[in-house]
């Protein structure tokens, strides 16, 4: 029942913002800065409030208002900031393994030395539905979540939140970045746009972590599209080269660097050409094709033959580890895990990676946000929220056509000092960094952007 759900229940009484101050000591140097966890409630534009949108920021305390401001989300969508926060760049940080797994419950906290506190402020933004953000009522009725589960209302409310948090802390003078992972890379490029040109908000930077830009590059029906088989393969070939799987693999950095690179090229001189002939390419050459891929991805031969030279991201995972009865992460495929479902021809099972933080990151939340931190607020937050992605409304356009790329492009033509950062994770399968190298070369930039 979507009316109880945490998505369309809000308290009958926000609860108080917790503010709270704290001392950081990186690299020998300490400075104080404030922790706050709250609820900042947004009017639609005829001045009616339909949602309390939840966010945490760290201030430093002594800093001038022009220092800089980041506004910092997570993907999804449906995923809460919580990820970014206690994963990278917060003050406090979930303690992980070495290889990336989290280590027997309860989860702990620990100082982060690489917090990006360091430099900048810090905004960590739930969209509705995620986090502790909510509807609110309107003539006692929760406000219906489709006004917020769209590409474009979800632009728009975060972009009111932004606006009006400025306004708030008083910070309009401050440098303003936007920070974003995955689909919260495609809602920060998107932003980056709509801010200057609908709220009078110039934006210096942008950081996307993993970003989708272009659906088309990562979505859509692989054997008449190619575009997300070909873009992928350089991933494959990554995690096969940590695993010890690809022809080459060895513990050199260079070596690795120089085999991708000799994949991307592979990817777009020959896969590509070669899946786009089909049958109409001599079955010698085929052969030939396969055999390559074969040894790129650690794939066994026969595999790839079934599948005429593509390799879905589910039977990666299942089988780039062959008989070790093992599986890959989709988000982290240096991660491996024992299989769930041995008997099962494909992945289908929870992802070893996000799964297995969600317990650690939920710990840290109801830890940190409303034991340390103090926020009495009786609603959970909601990590990740699958109604959310379910119920969102693409426009027909996911599979064929949603993107943000012309929109970052728009907002670097009309503000060339805008700077843009993207960074990924190069055994990321679901958002495989060769989608954002092949997007940027696309973006027809003048050189001097």
């Amino acid at each position: 029942d979507r009316a109880a759900s945490p998505a369309a229940a809000p308290d009958a009484k926000p609860p108080a913002d917790a503010v709270s101050s704290h001392r950081l000591a990186l690299d020998g140097a300490t400075f104080d800065y404030t922790a706050t966890v709250g609820l900042l409630p947004l009017a639609d534009s005829s001045g009616v409030v339909k949602a309390q949108i939840g966010y945490t920021s760290y201030l430093r305390a002594d800093a001038p208002t022009q220092r800089p401001i980041a506004f910092i989300f997570n993907g999804g969508p449906g995923a809460a900031s919580a990820y970014l926060q206690f994963g990278a760049l917060g003050p406090k940080r979930v303690v992980l393994n070495e290889d990336g797994t989290a280590p027997p419950p309860p989860a702990q906290l620990a100082a982060n030395p690489t917090t990006w506190l360091a430099f900048t402020d810090l905004v960590f933004v739930d969209p509705i539905g995620t986090g502790f953000s909510r509807p609110t009522r309107v003539d006692g009725k929760p406000v219906p979540t489709s006004e917020f589960w769209s590409i474009e209302h979800d632009i728009e409310w975060n972009a009111r939140f932004i606006r009006d948090y400025l306004t708030r802390a008083q910070r309009w003078t401050s440098p303003k970045f936007l920070i974003g992972e995955s689909y919260g890379g495609f809602r920060v490029a998107r932003l980056a746009e709509f801010l200057p040109t609908q709220f009078g908000i110039g934006i210096n930077g942008v950081v996307m972590i993993s970003p989708v830009l272009e659906f088309m590059t990562i979505d859509g029906d692989e054997r008449y599209g190619l575009w997300p088989a070909v873009l992928r393969l350089p991933s494959y070939a990554a995690a096969a080269w940590a695993h010890g799987r690809a022809a080459e693999a060895s513990q050199d950095p260079a070596a690795r660097d120089r085999f991708l690179a000799e994949v991307e090229s592979f990817a777009l001189k020959e896969y590509l050409p070669s899946l786009a002939l089909g049958h109409a390419l001599p079955l010698e050459q085929r052969q030939a094709l396969y055999a390559r891929v074969a040894a790129f991805t650690g794939m066994p031969l026969t595999t790839v033959v079934r599948g005429e030279g593509r390799i879905s991201r589910e039977t990666f995972i299942k089988e780039v580890l062959g008989p070790e009865g093992r599986v890959v992460g989709r988000y982290d495929a240096s991660v491996s895990l024992p299989d769930p479902n041995p008997a099962s021809p494909r992945f289908t099972d929870t992802d070893p990676t996000l799964g297995g933080l969600s317990a650690p990151l939920t710990t840290a939340v109801n830890a940190y946000l409303r034991g340390e931190l103090g926020y009495a607020a009786d609603r959970p937050y909601v990590l990740l929220n699958p109604q959310v992605n379910g119920a969102w409304d693409w426009s027909g356009r996911r599979g064929s056509g949603a993107g943000a790329a012309e929109n970052l492009r728009a907002a670097m033509v009309a503000s060339p000092a805008l700077k843009v950062l993207i960074a990924h994770g190069r055994l990321d399968l679901v958002t495989p960094y060769f989608t954002s190298a092949y997007v940027a070369r696309q973006m027809r930039l003048a050189p001097p952007l």
